[in-house]
């Protein structure tokens, strides 16, 4: 007896120290039971429409105060995603994986459940699962990728369940029959909840008898308990956690299924792990499952021998079955035990196996990240996570060498991703965004080759207060990068001092030698420790126009790729390699193409031409339209909707058409009919969708995201563009009336349409601004022709007055019509001079373009053929450097769209203020750092104002000073009101930040400026010219302020205030208009001349006039620059291919005389040239004569030759 009760004692000992340990277990959740209910009912609540990183976030906090009144995480609930962390249960409060919802609320074996249901494996979605199943109200689900649907309706597929869409003509009637009959209804979507389902979302119900009923629209419809809803939609919210209407937001639990980027990173891991190690996967699938199988029978065998020793009758001691019982169940427990054990091994292992994949799925995560960023840049450059997912498995799927090492392969893989990614996202983007796409790619993917701080730099310019002290410049340094210089040595000055600028022989040299155009710096610094990057930023001081082919050349290196740009789009290639039925192509054209005939070719070689239609939207086409793709989609032909742009209100329509067919199709292939319809057609394998459309900025999202994006622009070049034009033209055309003298005019016209349209690239020297020449313009211009060519018209009027009429209709009618810009009309004169004349007739010869004299098209078609690929500069009427001003304004355009993708604020960050102060932060420190004196900040100004008013006291005792004095009193004046409401404006955000001053409507509107990158209208109220980027605003506008004190300055030391020996730099000013305006106005009143009777004329140069020469108000203006020409013996001269873009003109004598007096410079043998306030040419400040050769008018004009003020 005593051995058996020994044996009794020792099997219980075990059993009994286990029970102790669930005890205990048991004992933490229960005491921390109500914390960790009130956690996950606020998660549910208020954090299911969070990203990963405000949940965690959040509930760290949660858990700090919960953990300051003793409330711990109960252990039982930690996350154990990440394997090796023993941090996280030492201290699970300071873990970056801390209380998971998921092991509160569900099971391992549910969740396993899940995911073979099609339940992405995140966090996040997991999460989300939890919230759909156990939330009380109605869960509105946002999944984009449509994942979560597709997984909600199988793992209810056993229930009875209803699927419609919102717009459907049967939803009403769906919905009354699932509320009575107590069905799941699963309503997608939902862009904006129907006001009839307000009663539902309440739970509105009413009760009769014992009936509950509840009013849908006008019906009162019998409640029944069982029912179930729930709304999908695929839009993104507009407001995080907000849907539409927004008084239906606490309706409803918002489920953001939304791609982020630890969630992305857990889904590419599993999909590179069931590609490349699926026995991997299985094996840990089959781990879980094992190890909670043997966690219930472990449970399943306590409870029994609980039971056992309850119900135990008589003598323990002698009761033989309960004894072998106990052995058995302590035996099959110590196994199950050990099997625990070892499943947590194998299981720790598996996950150290996963980790190498890590890598991969973080690298293809930040591929799609950098992807989905370029919306903001264009509308139209969507990306779904579904196309991306189809790029990882064209990536794994390619050809890999066996013999590699895991590593090894995982970087081949990573980097056959990239590639992919470049060349799919390069063929989508216009050719004049993918330099900001190589950049924008090259950075997110290679921060280890970019410096953020460099690259803070590189795109948005020194942040700090840059003075500008060219005295201690290099003298080889040139006048027009000083500015660059002085930025570059304050911003980066570690980098600068390296250089060894003070040599001037290398880099004299190095400023004209072919180094920087192969992106090198001069072989004498090829020892230096510098990367390539900060080679890049060298260049971007100094050679501006050779930055645009380094970051090409950077990127490609960094990217290691052979080319960054795509082959060209051919529509047969793209159907045969990429395109599915399931998928619509959408073609995104530029104006003036169309790829039509291309599409048609496609097809005959494809499927044949009668299998082929074009639908041409418009007014009255939407029904024919669906037809024709319903039709298609069941007989496998090719549609081709033209022209979406003319019907975005009816694009969703569309969509929503496409979305069901496909639907429809995937569940008949996956055997789920369980939908509002399974009589729809049956989609095709051969179905194609072509869709054509111009960018418009109202094109649906969802629309964007479901198609294959392909970009087709016009060939660039005069060869292209004449082709174009003769492609529209048919032979009978040309030939009509048999007039060689016509074909001749209407070729004459073609390569007059052709100049006017490909100066466009070259704004703003081509042309001030973006015209809209268009096809309309040639074909109206062309029936001009034909009217006046016409047989009934007599010879000698076709002589006589021809040429005329047709410039003239062209110049005011047709062409002209379209301009606002006087300059930009004179260049139009000229080319019109220069093309429509007896003088094109009798040489046949335009530029490079021979014409042939005949009739026949052909002959036209030939000479066309024999133009340059490349247009010369002459061609085009622009200087031979016209491809660096080209260069320079492309990477000007790229850093401007690089700095928009930085910003990392959009709609959603509503009075986010620790998002605010991190994007704010910089513009404070910058406008502290420009005041650090305080001499012209409010309360601070009293010097300055003393000043002004000593200025203003002088103006009123001499009237004939009063003008040039009172301007400046002005000038001065209104820059201190500025500085002042600068200083309030970005102090109440400064208060904001620190949470000492309530957000105001002022403050905001000035805030969201900010974010966007823009100078805040109010700041341009004072100073319309201002720079419209807000940093280079406020280090103008201070730079400006000093210079102008030095004016104000002058004025009490010299009287008079101006006279020739006083040089005046216009760029000091804010509007330099306005001082020659004063001064124009002092000189009548001096010279008792009537204002309207004085004239501006400019002397060249003035270091060689006689003293005499000069009158009492001559201004001698210095640093003046010119672009489109150079300034060489005393006149304008042409520019070489390696001239620079800008130079800087001598200093010259401007003066304003009476309209009688004899000019200077005489017409014959001078030019009127505009002086614009900045490079952009969208502020005149006035018009000068320039000395330049007799007869060489008409070229500068044509080559765009301005004179500029100097850049700050």
């Amino acid at each position: 007896t005593l051995t058996v009760a020994e044996n009794l004692v020792a099997e219980l000992e075990g059993e009994h120290t286990r029970w102790n340990n669930q005890v205990s277990t048991l004992s933490e959740s229960m005491e921390a039971l109500p914390a960790t209910t009130l956690v996950s009912a606020g998660f549910i609540t208020y954090l299911s429409a969070c990203s990963e990183d405000v949940r965690e976030n959040t509930v760290t906090s949660w858990w700090e105060q919960l953990d300051s009144v003793g409330l711990k995480i109960p252990s039982a609930y930690l996350s154990t995603e990440v394997q090796g962390n023993q941090q996280s249960l030492q201290n699970p409060i300071q873990s970056h994986h801390h209380f998971d919802l998921r092991r509160f609320l569900t099971t391992e074996k549910e969740m396993l459940q899940w995911k073979s249901q099609g339940l992405p494996s995140d966090q996040l979605s997991g999460e989300n699962a939890v919230v759909i199943l156990k939330s009380r109200l109605c869960p509105f689900i946002v999944d984009p990728s449509r994942r979560c649907v597709d997984w909600l309706k199988k793992h209810m597929e056993n229930q009875s369940v209803e699927v419609v869409d919102q717009q459907s003509t049967n939803f009403v009637t769906r919905l009354e029959l699932a509320v009575r009959f107590g069905k799941i209804l699963i309503v997608q979507e939902v862009d904006q909840i129907e006001a009839l389902l307000f009663p539902l979302l309440k739970a509105d119900l009413s009760l009769q008898g014992p009936r509950a009923t509840v009013k849908i629209g006008e019906k009162n419809v019998d409640y029944n308990e069982e029912f179930r809803l729930f709304m999908t939609t695929r839009q993104p919210l507009s407001i995080v956690g907000t849907v539409l209407p927004v008084c239906a937001t606490s309706l409803v639990t918002v489920v953001n299924f939304q791609t982020t980027r630890a969630g992305l990173v857990g889904q590419l891991l599993e999909i590179s792990l069931q590609h490349e190690r699926a026995e991997l996967e299985a094996r840990r699938q089959e781990l879980l499952k094992g190890e909670e199988d043997k966690k219930m029978e472990l449970a399943q065998l306590e409870d029994n021998l609980l039971e056992e020793l309850a119900n135990a009758r008589g003598n323990i001691l002698e009761n033989t079955d309960l004894l072998e019982s106990l052995n058995k169940t302590k035996a099959t427990s110590i196994k199950v035990m050990q099997s625990l054990t070892e499943f947590e091994r194998l299981q720790a292992e598996l996950e150290s196996e996963r980790e190498e994949f890590r890598h991969l799925a973080e690298g293809g995560s930040k591929v799609f990240f950098a992807m989905k960023d370029l919306v903001r840049i264009n509308r139209m450059y969507q990306f779904s996570l579904k196309s991306f997912i189809n790029l990882f498995r064209r990536a794994l799927d390619s050809p890999q060498d066996e013999s590699l090492k895991t590593d090894k392969k995982l970087s081949l893989l990573l980097k056959r991703l990239e590639t992919l990614a470049v060349e799919y996202v390069s063929r989508a983007l216009f050719k004049v965004d993918r330099l900001m796409f190589a950049m924008h790619i090259t950075y997110c993917l290679r921060s280890d080759c970019i410096a953020s701080q460099e690259w803070a730099y590189f795109i948005n310019g020194p942040t700090s207060d840059c003075k500008v002290d060219t005295d201690r410049l290099p003298s080889w340094v040139p006048v027009d990068r000083t500015i660059a210089m002085c930025n570059l040595k304050a911003g980066q000055p570690e980098l600068y001092e390296r250089l060894l600028f003070d040599n001037g022989d290398i880099w004299s040299r190095w400023m004209t030698s072919r180094d920087a155009e192969e992106g090198r710096l001069p072989a004498a610094l090829s020892d230096l420790p510098l990367t390539p990057f900060q080679v890049l930023l060298v260049i971007q001081a100094l050679r501006p126009a050779e930055l645009q082919r380094s970051m090409k050349q950077f990127a490609k290196k960094c990217l290691g790729l052979p080319h960054l740009t795509p082959s060209s789009v051919s529509l047969q290639r793209l159907y045969n390699t990429e395109t599915r039925a399931e998928e619509p192509i959408l073609i995104i054209i530029s104006p003036g193409a169309d790829p039509s005939q291309e599409l048609a070719e496609a097809a005959q070689a494809s499927i044949g031409k009668g299998n082929y239609n074009e639908v041409a939207m418009g007014q009255g086409q939407a029904d024919l339209a669906l037809s024709e793709i319903t039709s298609a989609a069941e007989s496998g032909s090719w549609v081709c909707l033209k022209n979406l742009h003319l019907v975005t209100f009816w694009l969703p329509v569309l969509e929503k058409h496409i979305n069901t067919i496909c639907n429809l199709s995937a569940e008949r292939a996956g055997g789920n009919v369980n939908c509002e319809s399974s009589s729809g057609p049956k989609l095709h394998p051969n179905f194609r969708l072509w869709l054509t459309t111009e960018p418009q900025q109202n094109f649906p999202s969802t629309l964007l995201q479901s198609c294959l994006k392909v970009t087709y622009e016009a060939p660039p070049g005069l060869r292209n563009n004449l082709k174009r034009t003769y492609e529209s033209w048919n032979a009978d055309y040309v030939a009509k009336g048999n007039s060689a003298s016509r074909a001749t005019a209407l070729a004459s016209l073609a390569w007059f349409h052709a100049v006017l349209q490909e100066r466009r690239g070259f704004i703003p020297q081509g042309w001030t601004k973006f015209y809209e020449f268009s096809f309309v313009d040639i074909r109206a211009a062309a029936n001009v022709i034909d009217r006046l060519f016409a047989p009934s018209a007599s010879s000698s009027a076709v002589s006589s007055g021809i040429w005329k009429s047709i410039k003239g209709l062209l110049n005011n009618a047709i062409y002209g019509g379209r301009m606002d810009n006087a300059f930009d009309v004179k260049v139009l004169e000229t080319f019109l001079d220069q093309i429509f004349g007896e003088t094109t007739i009798r040489a046949r010869q335009l530029g490079s373009f021979a014409l042939p004299g005949t009739t026949n098209v052909r002959d036209y078609v030939t000479a066309i053929d024999q133009l340059p690929d490349v247009d010369l500069p002459l061609d085009l009427g622009l200087p031979a450097n016209i491809g660096k001003t080209a260069q320079q304004t492309a990477a000007a355009v790229a850093l401007g769209q690089l700095r928009e993708l930085q910003r990392n604020i959009d709609h959603t960050a509503f009075c986010d203020r620790a998002l605010w102060s991190k994007e704010l932060s910089p513009v404070l420190i910058l406008w502290k750092k420009l005041n650090h004196d305080g001499s012209l900040l409010p309360n601070k100004d009293g010097k300055i104002r003393a000043t002004l008013a000593k200025i203003e006291e002088t103006s009123l005792k001499d009237p004939k000073e009063s003008p040039v004095l009172s301007f400046l009193h002005r000038e001065m004046s209104d820059t201190l009101v500025l500085i002042s409401t600068i200083h309030q404006n970005l102090g109440g955000i400064s208060k904001l930040l620190r949470g000492t001053h309530a957000l105001t409507q002022g403050i905001e509107v000035i805030i969201q400026s900010l974010l966007r990158g823009e100078t805040p209208a109010l700041w341009l109220e004072c100073w319309p010219a201002g720079p419209e980027d807000y940093l280079n605003f406020l280090n103008v506008l201070m730079r400006k302020a000093s210079a102008l004190q030095k004016w104000v300055t002058r004025s009490e030391t010299c009287v008079p205030f101006i006279s020739p020996e006083s040089a005046f730099d216009l760029a000091d000013l804010l509007n330099p208009a306005i001082f020659l305006n004063a001064v124009r106005q002092q000189t009548a009143r001096q010279s008792r001349v009537p204002i309207d009777e004085l004239k501006l004329v400019s002397k060249w140069p003035c270091s060689k006039l006689p003293q005499g020469t000069f009158g009492v108000q001559a201004l001698r203006i210095t640093g003046l620059q010119l672009e489109g020409a150079c300034f060489e013996g005393g006149q304008l001269a042409d520019c070489q291919i390696t001239s620079p873009t800008i130079t800087e003109l001598p200093e010259l004598i401007l003066e304003w005389t009476p309209k009688t007096n004899s000019e200077p410079l005489s017409a014959e043998d001078s030019i009127s040239l505009p002086v614009y306030f900045d490079t952009r040419r969208s502020n005149l400040v006035t018009k000068i004569k320039v000395p330049c050769q007799a007869g060489s008018q008409q070229r500068w004009i044509q080559n765009g030759v301005a004179l500029f003020v100097r850049s700050f």
